[in-house]
């Protein structure tokens, strides 16, 4: 997974701001080998950010998908849809 100023730079292309709560998501992808859904993300970035929303972690998946930094998968089961994160 690419480094944190790598993403710094991307954002810029993409003319996306780049805020604390972004670079905290960014921070615990690239820190963590495990596959994490959005809630999980959430939960995890909600300590150190109470003000953050889970719109705004999916609305940071999405960017980083469309840059190509991360890989989202959906799994549909019988008990719930499930989205995971991987590096690209």
């Amino acid at each position: 997974m690419p480094r944190p100023q790598t993403w710094r730079y991307r954002n810029r292309r993409h003319f996306c701001r780049w805020t604390g709560p972004r670079e905290a998501i960014m921070q615990l992808l690239s820190q963590t080998s495990q596959h994490l859904s959005a809630k999980e993300i959430y939960a995890a970035i909600h300590k150190f950010y109470p003000g953050i929303g889970l719109t705004t972690v999916y609305r940071t998946l999405d960017l980083l998908t469309r840059m190509g930094t991360i890989v989202m998968n959906l799994y549909l089961t019988r008990k719930k849809n499930t989205t995971t994160i991987s590096s690209a």
